[in-house]
């Protein structure tokens, strides 16, 4: 997947040097001029002013060092595959159907809220519903059918419903309302060379923030 990414300018020492003080110092542009470096995958976006920052996972580097990137320092082409995502490998495909189809069998079995979060890479998610969905009056989110998820092949027939012994349980009140949300690893610490203790590089998480609906179902109701 990687082959299919543009790569961009990067400066060595600073992405090598790198703290968690300059990935969440958004204020400073990076430097334009220095060594090349291939970039594996946008991770998100986010807006300041009239631009776009994205989240940039470094081809070869540990999430660690994602930056968080100006438009401006990006090639055209990369910054259009966050629009249209080229088709994820095989085994990441299937990776996103096992969390996803996980994910929505723990929601229906809980007897609490329909609520979940769901470990997705966001360059996946956004190739699946690329073209899907429709606005929810919930700001971010967006309401999804069954047939949404048709770029996920590998998903089981029955990913959306759950039965128990007795052929009785819980199926999803389509739409499902979902939104691809990034958060931080907790902060940690650690010495450094000089024997400082100094807050330790955090890494992003990328999750989908999902909300169900469910009605108890059985053999007679399951499609109605």
């Amino acid at each position: 997947m990687a082959a299919k990414r543009a790569s961009t300018r990067v400066d060595y020492k600073q992405l090598h040097c790198l703290s968690s003080v300059i990935m969440y110092d958004n204020s400073s542009a990076r430097k334009k001029k220095g060594k090349i470096y291939p970039v594996e995958r946008i991770i998100t976006r986010k807006k300041q002013n009239n631009d776009f920052l994205y989240l940039i996972k470094w081809l070869g580097w540990s999430l660690q060092y994602c930056t968080w990137e100006p438009s401006s320092n990006l090639p055209e082409n990369l910054l259009s595959g966050y629009e249209h995502p080229p088709e994820p490998s095989l085994s990441q495909l299937e990776q996103a159907a096992r969390a996803f189809s996980c994910g929505i069998s723990t929601m229906l079995k809980s007897k609490s809220l329909r609520r979940g979060h769901i470990d997705i890479n966001h360059d996946c998610w956004r190739y699946v519903i690329r073209g899907k969905g429709r606005p929810s009056e919930h700001r971010g989110y967006q309401l999804f059918d069954k047939e949404d998820f048709a770029r996920l092949p590998m998903l089981p027939s029955d990913w959306w419903y759950i039965f128990n012994k007795h052929g009785e349980g819980q199926k999803i009140d389509f739409p499902i309302k979902a939104k691809a949300v990034v958060s931080w690893s907790a902060q940690k610490y650690v010495f450094d060379k000089e024997g400082n203790v100094v807050p330790a590089a955090r890494f992003p998480l990328e999750r989908i923030s999902i909300y169900i609906a469910s009605c108890p179902c059985n053999q007679e109701n399951l499609f109605y």
